[in-house]
Parts: C-alpha cells; structure tokens; sequence
C-alpha cells in the first residue's frame, strides 16, 4: 500500500472527482481511498471505477483501491450485497482493502436508511469470506475506538491490515491511544483529514498554521503541509489527505521524498 494516497471523501460526485483523480494519477498517485457511502455529496466509487477503467497508462495492478462498508450495510446480507455493488461500482474484480467505515449506524450518517440486519461483528466474517474468495485482499476498519480495536483483534481469524481514523498533528495525543490499539493488534495505521479538513467551523486552518508547524516549515525552508505530512510518517503511518488542487496533490506525494527528520510534538 502506498504510503500517501488520494482521500477521495466529499469531492464530490461526477466532474470534481473525475477530475482529481485524472489529475492525481498523472503526477503518479497509486492509492485512492473513496468509500460506498449514502450521500450523494460524498459517493464517488462509480467515478473511481470509470478513471481507471479509462485510464491508458496505467493498469489495475499497479493500482491500490480502498472502499467502505457502510454502517447501514452491516449484517450477513446487507454485507455481501454491499461488497458485490463495490466491485460492480469500481468495474474491478477485486479491491485492494476494504474497510468497515463505522462500528454504528449514528444517526447522523445513517437517517431514514432503516435499522440493519446485523452488526460490525458480522460484517467482519463477511469481509473475511471475500478475502477468502479473493474478491478483497485485505480488511480493516475505519473510526473504531481502542475498545473495539482490541475485540475486533481478538475476533479475527484474517488479520486486521489497517486501522484508520482521523489523526493530525494536533489530535495526537488525543488519538495516540487509536494507534497503539491499531499497532498492538498489527495492524497499519492510515491518517484520514490530516491536513485538518475536519476542522469545519474554522476561519483558519488550526494545523497548517500553528505555530510550532509554521516556525519548523520556516527553518527547513519548507510547506506546513510537507511538516505536517513528514511527522506522520516518520511515525510509521500511512496517510490519504484530500486535495483538488494540482499544486497541492504534488507538493503532499513529494513529502515521500523529503529526507529531512521532523520530529516534534505540539503543545
């Protein structure tokens, strides 16, 4: 899996997310992370599956594609049924990873979609059946507590490949204890929103211009980003930040070529 991914989430369907994906894929990204979700803002797996099968200089296998189960999917059937729609979707015979998106069906993500037929639990032996019948490679979860970690690390026959849940340079030690869940049942763990996309209700981005990031980018006569993106994986973690702008996709995959060391904590 590469470390440094497209995060394809809320782009948008059609034309925006076609374009991003075109674009990330001609400055040479391999790894898009897009997910079966309800909403129309956010579902983009049907553009996912048409760049690829379009695309002309690039083939399948180089490819490393992860999608979402949704909360309202989980159960026996509902699962398979979602899995089959995803590789329907994505025009693939198989996806790279797979992720459970969330242990819950909340409220606010799964209103009016009915109650499902059955939990994260079930949906997880669904999950291993399709790696066993090599329509998925590998499985994960995404937004689990450390509590759900550690029984999904006991309930598993197929080993969790990655954990990811939202992680940024200032949710650190807040987050830390997600990670050493993730790490303690061997699994990889994958940043979503770290360049601080979550942070809606800000006027200004409370990551990329703190100013422990800021002074560190000033004195490597780097981007906050490449600061922000380098502390991540010099901890050993994956990251798939979002991004429509060509500038910016190329200047967050080159962060693999910064040979600086950055370390630093935040206070």
């Amino acid at each position: 899996m590469p470390r440094i991914g497209l995060g394809m989430a809320a782009i948008g369907p059609g034309a925006p997310s076609r374009a991003a994906m075109e674009t990330a894929l001609e400055l040479g990204y391999r790894s898009f992370d897009t997910a079966a979700f309800k909403a129309v803002w956010y579902a983009n797996e049907d553009v996912v599956g048409e760049v690829v099968a379009e695309a002309k200089n690039v083939v399948r296998s180089e490819l490393f594609i992860t999608t979402k189960l949704h909360p309202a999917d989980h159960g026996p059937g509902a699962a398979a049924a979602a899995i089959a729609a995803s590789l329907r979707n994505l025009r693939t015979s198989y996806i790279d990873l797979m992720l459970i998106h969330y242990p819950e069906c909340w409220s606010d993500i799964c209103d009016g979609m009915g109650t499902p037929d059955g939990d994260w639990r079930d949906s997880w032996r669904v999950l291993e059946a399709a790696v066993e019948a090599g329509t998925i490679r590998s499985i994960g979860v995404c937004n689990f507590s450390p509590r759900e970690l550690a029984e999904l690390g006991a309930l598993a026959r197929i080993p969790v490949s990655v954990v990811q849940s939202r992680y940024d340079v200032l949710q650190a030690g807040v987050d830390d204890a997600v990670v050493a869940a993730a790490t303690g049942i061997g699994a990889v763990f994958t940043a979503y929103s770290p360049l601080g996309g979550q942070y809606w209700n800000a006027a200004v981005n409370p990551v990329l211009s703190h100013p422990t990031v800021t002074a560190i980018a000033a004195e490597l006569e780097t981007s906050p980003a490449h600061v922000v993106l380098r502390f991540l994986l010099q901890r050993g973690m994956t990251a798939v930040p979002r991004s429509t702008s060509r500038a910016h996709m190329a200047a967050n995959l080159a962060t693999l070529a910064v040979e600086d060391l950055i370390w630093f904590q935040v206070v």
